[in-house]
């Protein structure tokens, strides 16, 4: 279990702010995600904490030592990057052995790990197979193997699974998972990929130009995301936003009204309402469905309303048709509200 500190760690490249004061402290075992975009920063910050760049500013602190400017090799930090990186000349055991023997390790027990190893990762019939004969996914499992025989206090992972297929990214998902669950590291993994990020993370932290926007519990920053951007980035499709003004205590939205019951200071707002939380109301807007995207078991509807596309995921009621017009609303209590400048979170009840 590692002890991390991450103390207003800045890195610039030109006039580019890749990672800006940036703190973080883990005093226990996590699966720490950070996602957002790409060139958000996070791929960065990994290479900042594995010692692969130097920070311009901050400390870095791992087990209460300072690892600032130590060398990569000095650090008990494993790292697994978006390529498997195995050297193709050797075979599967002798990628995962690699280094072992240098870190006075003996044989006879390099030669058991090495078999502990590949039997978790499923990878023990691969062992005398040349690296370059692999498939991405069993090359990922070769790297990731390599990685944690090593025995690391911290465990980076950079987008592992981005250049996998669909199937074999959710088998290789569950793995890490288990993984995590078995091993005594702590795990920072980067990804873009929400779906990676609600399901793998303990630790949620959610990054935008360098800079962390929230940290927390996935449900928590799905259920009350503190801006916009957070808003949106998680989900399938995002949050379906629709300008608004709050005036006299009133909300007008989407030719509705609704009075609130307390206090609230006049301004223009979005309201945000997941696909999930639209629904069928005879007294909603008028819209025209324009796109079905029938996934098996999940059913999404793009309709069209006065020109703005807004996603509802089937409620089972019934199925709906191409071109066929309905009428569709939200509750006021399901929605999300932001203000319209600042995009930071407005709390109305």
């Amino acid at each position: 279990m590692a002890k991390l500190e991450l103390q207003h760690i800045q890195k610039h490249f030109g006039k580019v702010n890749a990672v800006n004061d940036f703190s973080l402290r883990l005093n226990e075992k996590a699966f720490v995600v950070l996602a957002g975009p790409s060139g958000c920063g996070k791929t960065t910050l990994l290479q900042l904490i594995a010692g692969l760049l130097p920070a311009d500013s901050g400390r870095i602190i791992l087990n209460d030592t300072d690892i600032t400017t130590t060398e990569p090799g000095k650090r008990k930090i494993a790292m697994v990057f978006q390529e498997a990186a195995l050297f193709p000349h050797l075979n599967v055991y002798e990628n995962i052995a690699f280094g072992l023997a240098y870190q006075g390790m003996k044989e006879a027990d390099i030669h058991t790990a090495v078999h502990q190893m590949a039997e978790m990762l499923s990878i023990d019939e691969l062992l005398d197979r040349a690296a370059n004969t692999l498939s991405g996914g069993q090359m990922q499992r070769v790297a990731i193997a390599r990685a944690l025989i090593r025995q690391p206090d911290l465990f980076l992972m950079d987008e592992p699974l981005s250049s996998l297929d669909a199937s074999l990214k959710s088998k290789l998902r569950i793995e890490i998972a288990q993984l995590y669950q078995r091993s005594n590291a702590t795990f920072l993994y980067v990804t873009h990929d929400q779906m990676e990020a609600m399901t793998l993370a303990t630790v949620l932290i959610i990054m935008k130009d360098g800079v962390i926007q929230q940290v927390g519990k996935p449900r928590d920053l799905y259920h009350d995301p503190c801006n916009l951007f957070v808003a949106n980035f998680l989900g399938r499709y995002g949050i379906n936003q629709f300008h608004g003004c709050i005036q006299h205590h009133t909300l007008y939205c989407m030719q509705k009204r609704k009075v609130l019951d307390f206090q609230i200071e006049d301004q223009e707002v979005y309201v945000c309402v997941r696909p999930q939380d639209i629904h069928e109301d005879a007294q909603g807007e008028i819209g025209r469905i324009i796109l079905i995207e029938d996934i098996g078991d999940e059913i999404y509807y793009h309709v069209l309303v006065n020109g703005t596309t807004i996603i509802m995921k089937h409620t089972h009621e019934r199925e709906y048709q191409m071109d066929e017009e309905i009428h569709i609303g939200f509750h006021w209590v399901d929605a999300l509200y932001f203000h319209s400048n600042t995009e930071e979170r407005v709390h109305i009840g």
